[in-house]
């Protein structure tokens, strides 16, 4: 199993989450909404409806005119909405994690809203549908610090200087070869990515927040195995042969996670009710 994604959507000002049986993340966004004032960015239509199919994965899609979203949590709906992973949405009821919806939100005719906007919308229907209210709080906490481990500053063979592919020429960004993502079981694969996409994947499986102190700025080919990205994949099922996640990072990246003290962003939940019907 494998899920390509093209640089020339990466690039984009946001670019969308990919989910099998998870959401492969915020961390795929270039801009992180903000609890703002959504007065005036709503959707002249939306749905909302339960998805009672049971299914672990599902589906997160933006076009010009609107999201459609299939079987989320409303703790995955918030995670998206406003940027954070799951692991900073703190309180709230229990359903909002084992209840699943499907959504289908237009903005109105004509509007043409940024990425950013449809975001920042999507914010307004659950505190309409869903009567969510939150706050953001920061706190001191444990987090990690992503370094080069070698004292020499010398890097993993599977970390290799690439092409910077958020600058790059149209054609090489269309070059799967030069420019994109590719995740397959237990194995991730960047060609002219930063290291932010590998950053955001560690978040969510360390369930911490990452500090990037490596110093590597631009464009990486890097490729990364480990047993960790098995699990997060396919639920409980893991690759045996496959290194942990310290120990390949650590030989394949020549990258080391360091434990810390640090600041800690969470998204609180004040108030969420189930849907009201369409």
């Amino acid at each position: 199993m494998r899920i390509v994604i093209p640089a020339t959507v990466l690039v984009a000002a946001v670019a969308i989450p990919v989910s099998v049986g998870l959401v492969i993340g915020p961390h795929l966004r270039a801009q992180t909404p903000s609890v703002a004032d959504t007065t005036n960015l709503a959707f002249e239509v939306a749905s909302v409806k339960p998805n009672p199919s049971g299914d672990r994965a599902g589906g997160f899609g933006r076009s010009p005119v609107g999201l459609t979203i299939t079987n989320y949590s409303l703790l995955r709906l918030i995670s998206n909405a406003y940027g954070v992973q799951e692991f900073q949405i703190v309180g709230g009821p229990r359903w909002m994690d084992t209840d699943r919806f499907d959504v289908v939100a237009k903005a109105p005719e004509g509007s043409h809203p940024s990425p950013q906007e449809l975001f920042l919308m999507l914010q307004s229907l659950l505190a309409d549908r869903f009567n969510l209210r939150v706050r953001r709080e920061t706190k001191l906490g444990p987090t990690y610090s992503l370094v080069v481990a070698r004292s020499d500053g010398t890097l993993g063979e599977h970390l290799r200087s690439g092409v910077d592919c958020a600058v790059a020429e149209t054609s090489i960004r269309r070059d799967p070869d030069k420019c994109g993502m590719r995740y397959e079981f237990g194995a991730m694969h960047m060609r002219g990515m930063t290291l932010g996409p590998l950053l955001e994947m560690l978040k969510s499986l360390v369930r911490r927040p990452v500090i990037d102190r490596t110093g590597l700025t631009g464009g990486f080919d890097y490729d990364l195995k480990s047993d960790a990205l098995s699990r997060g994949l396919l639920g409980d099922v893991a690759d045996a042969t496959a290194p942990s996640l310290f120990s390949a990072l650590q030989e394949q990246l020549g990258l080391k996670l360091e434990s810390q003290q640090g600041p800690v962003e969470t998204l609180a939940i004040e108030h969420a009710e189930p849907p009201t019907p369409d």
